[in-house]
């Protein structure tokens, strides 16, 4: 017998991406880092009898973040390209390339994100 797999509410998203709004306003990297890095970290290190939280959530988060295609979007998955876990990075990148080819307005931090020590 194979186990569905439990998917978080879409209104987890929504107000993570509501939440993302705020990278489009700052002009620093190191505070869209931190915005990101606060997104991320409410749920890392979290335990689910089943599942692995980052894949349940975080490779989720990065497949709808795709899927809204806004700015906000892509500001989101940029950070998430520097900041999250591997697979998260790599799908984050491969999400955010549509997106940039579809003329989403990036970010103004985003060519310098990940360069502050």
């Amino acid at each position: 017998m194979t186990r569905r797999r439990a998917q978080p509410p879409e209104a987890v998203f929504e107000e993570m991406l509501r939440a993302a709004r705020e990278l489009l306003a700052v002009r620093s990297p190191l505070d869209a880092e931190l915005i990101v890095s606060e997104m991320l970290g409410a749920w890392w290190g979290k335990r689910l009898v089943h599942d692995d939280v980052e894949e349940l959530v975080g490779e989720a988060l990065v497949d709808h973040a795709a899927k809204a295609g806004t700015p906000a979007a892509l500001a989101l998955l940029t950070g998430i390209a520097y900041l999250g876990t591997p697979r998260q990075a790599a799908k984050a990148e491969r999400a955010a390339l549509p997106l940039m080819e579809a003329g989403v307005a990036r970010p103004g931090w985003a060519g310098r994100v990940g360069v502050v020590v």
